[in-house]
């Protein structure tokens, strides 16, 4: 997927795309959930506002598994890397 999503990112205006940890793809949706919680009336479709539980159930799971000790620490925990745009 990731090598799908790279091809032409030389060409200029294109987003460039990077493997991020598990852990940091948790942190910017959480960010980016909470900009969400600051906006009047955000533009947020229904299944969000259905599921959002759920995603922020799923985000502390990984939040609380990275504050552990064992093996998400050492890189062995969870589904891996996931790719995700470089800004």
């Amino acid at each position: 997927m990731l090598a799908k999503l790279q091809e032409g990112d030389d060409e200029p205006g294109r987003i460039n795309y990077r493997e991020i940890s598990l852990e940091e793809a948790a942190a910017r949706w959480m960010e980016a959930l909470e900009m969400t919680d600051m906006t009047l009336d955000p533009p947020t479709s229904e299944d969000l506002d259905r599921l959002r539980a759920l995603v922020m159930v799923r985000l502390s799971q990984t939040a609380t598994r990275r504050e552990g000790s064992g093996a998400a620490q050492h890189g062995r925990g969870g589904a891996g890397p996931a790719p995700g745009p470089v800004h």
